[in-house]
């Protein structure tokens, strides 16, 4: 059995400013500051956003696209080493041509496009214990930064009333990369033992905050992801137990699905929230509808939310005062832009994922070798109640396409030289 995973490792070390450049955009990436700035949601996905923020954008792909070029050979070939990965980007530049906003579409298309290359770079450039130690250093920077944030009421909070969002422009943002955070430095306390201390307490900074952040969902995300961990140790002391194991989970889940629609109102009391989830089962409702309208193609990659003035016009009038800007679900915001067929291969691509993390987890033993499965675990989780599925210039999204390109074995066959991980 091996013990570390193999992946592309460049010969050359990457130096402390390009180490500086990839923590300023995994910072970008989490939604940091967009409450003080008030331009855009933490899901990038509610506004076109100011010039000033699209310029820079621009500026940060750029200068990935020359790091691609000068130290990782051969991105442009595993690019398109995952067939559902791409087939997704393609369908995205594809949907211009029935987009209810074309240059919108083509605009939103570049930026996601940004997000594969700059997940492709971390790839190819950094072994995973790296890239754990540079998304530890944005996520610590943004979790000790919100205390004070939280504790001063900095920045503008949007419309809610109850909950913090420290340097976040939405409470359920700064919950989820609170999780991410905590899950991080959990992880990264296994790996590098001689920071544990350092990393458990930044993991309790983090667990404070998804607590003061009152965000369900988060809460939800983190149980379901904590669970990864003794399911790795199963799956490698006993395959057939873990799939028992699976088996009785996705019996119990269906179970839960069933009593919480039969006891829906005894359990949203129990949670604190009323009977609507604040008024997403209406907005999840009137968004069907839409997409029922043009349920296999939708209407164009981010063409849909463009307020009063597209096809969103019709739920924000049915849905009065909540002005909503996304669907809070993942795939029912995939059902919109483009339509069922992406829905499909988005969830098809997911599930040769998950059994490629499973795979390596039972052939590698190593602490990091959780990581990749942790990370699909999390985003499928948190989808169900936000938005991050083919999300440009979002964390999350990042996070679970370099996910796709590390257990891809297309990517591995054409990577070399071939490394072990370090430190």
């Amino acid at each position: 059995m091996k013990n570390s995973i193999e992946e592309h490792v460049p010969s050359e070390k990457p130096g402390r400013a390009e180490q500086f450049f990839v923590v300023f955009v995994l910072l970008l990436s989490n939604g940091a500051f967009l409450n003080v700035l008030s331009i855009e949601d933490g899901n990038n996905r509610m506004v076109a956003g100011s010039v000033l923020m699209q310029m820079l954008w621009a500026s940060l792909y750029a200068g990935v696209c020359f790091l691609l070029v000068r130290h990782c050979k051969g991105f442009t070939r595993r690019l398109m080493c995952d067939p559902w990965l791409f087939a997704l980007l393609s369908l995205a530049f594809l949907s211009a041509a029935w987009s209810s906003d074309p240059a919108l579409t083509i605009k939103r298309s570049l930026g996601l496009l940004g997000t594969y290359l700059l997940a492709l770079y971390l790839v190819m450039r950094y072994d995973i214990r790296k890239q754990l130690t540079l998304i530890a250093c944005a996520l610590g920077f943004t979790m000790l930064l919100s205390v004070p944030f939280g504790v001063f009421g900095i920045g503008d909070c949007g419309l809610e009333v109850k909950g913090w969002c420290g340097i976040y422009p939405h409470k359920n943002t700064l919950g989820m990369m609170a999780t991410l955070a905590a899950l991080v430095f959990i992880l990264r306390a296994k790996v590098v033992p001689e920071h544990k201390w350092s990393m458990r307490l930044l993991a309790t900074i983090s667990l404070c905050l998804l607590w003061l952040s009152d965000s369900k969902t988060s809460l939800l995300a983190l149980f379901g992801t904590l669970l990864v961990f003794p399911y790795t140790r199963l799956v490698r002391r006993n395959v057939w137990r873990a799939t028992v194991g699976t088996a009785w989970v996705l019996i119990a889940g269906a179970v839960c699905v069933y009593l919480g629609i039969t006891q829906w109102h005894a359990v949203t009391e129990v949670f604190g929230r009323d009977a609507t989830l604040s008024g997403r089962l209406e907005l999840w409702l009137f968004s069907v509808v839409m997409a029922l309208q043009r349920p296999w193609l939708g209407y164009g990659y981010g063409a849909f939310w463009l307020d009063r003035d597209g096809p969103s016009a019709r739920v924000m009038t049915a849905m009065g005062k909540w002005h909503a800007f996304y669907a809070h679900n993942g795939v029912l915001e995939l059902w919109l832009d483009l339509g069922l067929i992406s829905v499909a291969v988005f969830l098809i691509g997911l599930v040769f994922c998950i059994v490629r993390t499973i795979i390596m987890v039972r052939q590698r033993n190593s602490p990091e070798s959780v990581w990749p499965l942790a990370i699909l675990v999390f985003v499928f989780i948190t989808n169900l109640a936000e938005s991050t599925v083919l999300a440009p210039n979002n964390m999350l999204w990042l996070l679970y396409v370099s996910v796709v390109f590390l257990v891809s074995p297309v990517f591995r066959n054409m990577s070399s030289p071939i490394s072990s991980i370090r430190g």
